[in-house]
């Protein structure tokens, strides 16, 4: 069975995550992608399951104007490029938003060890 993994799903989660471990509530685009092939492969290696990333710069901005209550574009101290929440976002918002929909496989590979690691959480 196919799983597909679409761009708000790998923000909210990559963001739950850091927001667990440091309490940070931005994720840079580089550490995105990590992360998603990351998750991708524990997918595809340890379930019986294939996953397919589907990110564009088209779905990101449409996920940025679709969900624009819970996430905006942002730059680093050294112009580096990501996402982040909204003042007053927290991570029970988006585990009732976006993980409480998710296969068990799915929730298994974002909270993974090695996936999570990615972050730099």
């Amino acid at each position: 069975m196919y799983i597909y993994i679409y761009i708000e799903d790998l923000v909210a989660n990559a963001l739950i995550e850091q927001m667990k471990k440091n309490n940070e509530k931005s994720v840079l685009f580089e550490k995105l992608d990590d992360y998603g092939a990351r998750v991708v492969d524990y997918i595809n290696n340890k379930t019986n399951n294939r996953a397919v990333l589907l990110v564009s710069q088209q779905s990101t901005m449409d996920m940025l104007v679709d969900y624009s209550d819970y996430f905006e574009l942002y730059e680093d101290e050294n112009g580096k490029q990501g996402i982040k929440l909204k003042n007053g976002i927290t991570a029970d918002n988006l585990w009732e938003q976006f993980r409480s929909y998710l296969s068990y496989p799915m929730i298994k590979a974002f909270m993974d060890k090695e996936c999570v690691e990615a972050l730099g959480a």
